[in-house]
């Protein structure tokens, strides 16, 4: 019987409603043109990204009706980065619990999260988010950045708390260490290959 609060319309891309005033049909440059007045930060984002190079407009990943817009799901983003979702999907086979499986087993399926406080439930679905957004969880909007979700903390956001210590506990043992030693001169860009790292990422 329980039912998602409308908060999780932007945690979950199946939620999702669009509900704004503008009506038409835009494509590219023109979504880059009027996002650029009022969320400027957003567009400034995109254009530091590979996106912007490779003509990756926002009606690729949102769609061009505005009345019809949508939040970007791991099967929109399979429409360019096969390889990668098929990584990220590969995790539904290791059963549970795993990046792929976090918000239906255990945001909504659970019999426990239904007795609690909806607002509660929406502190967990930030990060168990990852199960429905994937992407996004860890390549921040809209910058989709691979050298920033290469680093600790893209996995801290998520993997710290008093319920599980994961950062902390990384942080503290020597392969923290070594990354507080020489994150700063770590060229993040490198692919996370054998060699180019010397602690695990």
């Amino acid at each position: 019987q329980w039912q998602a609060p409308s908060v999780f319309q932007w945690l979950d891309p199946k939620l999702f409603t669009p509900n704004n005033p503008i009506h038409g049909v835009f494509e590219g440059e023109a979504c880059v043109g009027c996002h650029a007045g009022f969320s400027p930060t957003i567009v400034n984002d995109w254009k530091a990204s590979k996106h912007a190079s490779a003509k990756v407009y926002c009606s690729t990943c949102h769609g061009s009706d505005h009345q019809k817009l949508t939040m970007p799901s791991p099967e929109t983003c399979e429409n360019c980065h096969k390889s990668q979702v098929a990584q990220f999907k590969e995790e539904l086979k290791a059963g549970h619990p795993a990046h792929a499986r976090a918000m239906d087993p255990d945001t909504y399926e659970n019999d426990w999260q239904m007795h609690k406080p909806a607002s509660e439930v929406v502190g967990c679905a930030q990060c168990h988010r990852i199960g429905s957004v994937g992407c996004d969880s860890c390549h921040t909007r809209h910058k989709f950045s691979a050298a920033e979700a290469r680093q600790p903390t893209a996995c801290m956001s998520c993997h710290s708390g008093v319920d599980h210590r994961d950062f902390e506990v990384w942080e503290n043992a020597k392969h923290g260490n070594i990354w507080q030693a020489e994150r700063h001169q770590t060229d993040w860009t490198k692919p996370l290959a054998k060699g180019n790292y010397r602690f695990p990422t």
